[in-house]
């Protein structure tokens, strides 16, 4: 007869609640935002591609990166204007995407997945690298010089 395995649970600590009681969580490497119910993100009839929520699922429970990294759709990112936004916090790190759609997610879920298997992050391939922006540092002039997240090798890309 054949024993069942026993799953190892991942370490959690204990926080206590301002209710007082103690609670376990189970810390996460990063969380995942993705703009699918704003103003602008998704909105075919303003031009916009739809944004992929079911492709989204599918690739963070078929990669099983549950136990690292949040997945969260929600309404307004900011930077309405360049639409489908995503933003990747992880390991203290944030990138910010424009123009995602259902042929690049499974590219950025390859990239949180490198990441957590190497425990560092790889540059970003060029369809994530083209679509990469600092959403809270924009240069002089916009037009002229688009703002791009730099890789982790620190060669600017865009």
């Amino acid at each position: 007869m054949r024993r069942k395995r026993q799953r190892r649970s991942r370490p959690g600590i204990y926080v206590q609640r301002l209710d007082g009681q103690q609670v376990r969580l189970w810390p996460l490497r990063g969380q995942l935002f993705v703009c699918a119910y704003g103003c602008c993100c998704g909105h075919e009839e303003k031009g916009h591609p739809p944004v992929p929520v079911d492709l989204y699922h599918q690739e963070w429970e078929r990669r099983g990166l549950a136990r690292f990294v949040h997945l969260t759709f929600t309404q307004c990112l900011g930077a309405c204007a360049l639409a489908n936004v995503a933003l990747l916090v992880i390991d203290g790190q944030a990138y910010a995407f424009q123009g995602m759609t259902a042929e690049v997610v499974p590219v950025l879920f390859d990239f949180i997945e490198a990441w957590v298997a190497q425990g560092a992050p790889a540059p970003l391939p060029p369809p994530l690298a083209e679509r990469a922006f600092h959403p809270y540092t924009w240069p002089e002039d916009p037009v002229a010089h688009p703002p791009a997240c730099e890789t982790t090798q620190g060669e600017g890309q865009g």
